[in-house]
């Protein structure tokens, strides 16, 4: 007995395909309820999701918005920078960022510059370093500022507040205070010049020292115008360079209850040793003073045109229309005399024993009263 087949059934015989259901309208509704209802979620989530995003933006740290400025055409993190002197020492130039600007495109802007340099072939490196600089790569100058600190390989340091180094000339110069100590001691200056490989020291505008004599790193004899103290300086100006001093324009030299005045002073120091560390430097042999020149203790005054302090002979020879003037008022006045340090007694020659001397020696003894 053959069945009839079903219209559903011929089709799939024949590989067509209809719905096996078809929606109701209720249901077809429904699932576009549950579609608008999808739709409100996201756009609700979405706007949930901006405000959370704006509150952050609002609430973040203005220190992490850097704003552009249009002066900077370029940022570099730990640059470094390196060239060589006139005598073909290298030196490198080293910081934490720099800022190359548009207004002046060849100036550099360090955050904590530091230099390294040689000052003469085979010696160790010397540096400097500061708070912040601007550093020229074209004529290699280096302006720095704030906390800038000098370091020498032959034992000298520098504090100031402001250094201008010609890095291809091998010197430094400044406007601000400085404050140096080393071998000859402890000075300072209101402005100052580091020049010929850092080796001469000029401080000026008014300064101050304290030398003081080392031997094998221990106190040696001070010189003997004035006991065993720490020997105080003050000048115009200054001019050090390793063993000699030169002080001009209201030179003030004490020691104990001594003082040496003049108008230029010479200060001469023995070389102890001179390594590529430090150079050591033992007494003061020589002092020569020039132009109104005056020696005063508690006991004498001596005044002349030229004195000379050798501690060979632990004297000072005065030369010039020299004035010994003692405490009690009585006086002697001669062309040349020769105060021996020890005994406080004086000797005068004439030009037959002193070439120094000029003229016939002519003494005048006055006591106090008249």
């Amino acid at each position: 007995m053959t069945s009839t087949p079903t219209p559903h059934s011929a089709s799939e015989a024949l590989g067509l395909w209809e719905p096996k259901r078809t929606l109701t309208l209720d249901a077809a509704r429904r699932h576009s309820a549950r579609i608008k209802a999808v739709r409100r979620l996201l756009i609700i989530i979405s706007i949930i999701a901006a405000i959370i995003v704006l509150w952050n933006f609002r609430q973040g740290s203005t220190e992490a918005i850097q704003e552009i400025n249009p002066t900077e055409s370029a940022r570099m993190g730990n640059p470094r920078f390196s060239g060589r002197t006139s005598d073909g020492l290298p030196y490198k130039l080293t910081a934490d960022q720099a800022v190359r600007l548009n207004t002046a495109e060849n100036d550099i802007e360090l955050i904590n510059p530091e230099l390294e340099f040689f000052r003469e072939a085979g010696a160790e490196t010397s540096f400097v370093i500061a708070k912040k600089g601007q550093y020229n790569d074209v004529t290699q100058v280096l302006n720095l500022q704030e906390d800038v600190d000098l370091k020498t390989d032959d034992g000298n340091h520098c504090v100031t507040s402001h250094a201008r180094i010609f890095t291809i000339e091998n010197r430094l110069e400044g406007d601000q205070f400085i404050k140096c100590d080393g071998s000859f001691g402890v000075i300072t200056g209101t402005t100052y010049e580091i020049l010929e490989d850092y080796k001469t020291f000029k401080f000026k505008d008014g300064m101050t020292a304290q030398l003081i004599n080392e031997t094998n790193d221990a106190p040696a004899e001070e010189i003997e115008f004035g006991g065993t103290g720490i020997i105080d300086v003050t000048a115009q100006d200054a001019s050090y360079r390793q063993g000699t001093t030169i002080l001009t324009g209201n030179v003030v030299v004490t020691q104990g209850e001594s003082i040496i005045k003049a108008d230029k002073m010479t200060i001469y120091r023995q070389e102890e040793a001179n390594t590529r560390t430090a150079l050591k430097l033992g007494e003061i042999n020589r002092i020569i003073a020039e132009g109104n020149f005056s020696y005063n203790t508690p006991e004498n005054t001596v005044t002349g045109e030229r004195g000379i302090y050798k501690r060979s002979t632990k004297e000072i020879d005065v030369f010039g229309d020299v004035t010994l003037k003692q405490a009690s008022g009585s006086f002697v006045k001669s062309d040349c005399l020769f105060y021996d340090l020890e005994s406080k007694n004086a000797r005068f020659k004439n030009k037959l024993n002193n070439a120094s001397c000029k003229g016939r020696v002519n003494i005048t003894i006055q006591p106090r009263g008249g």
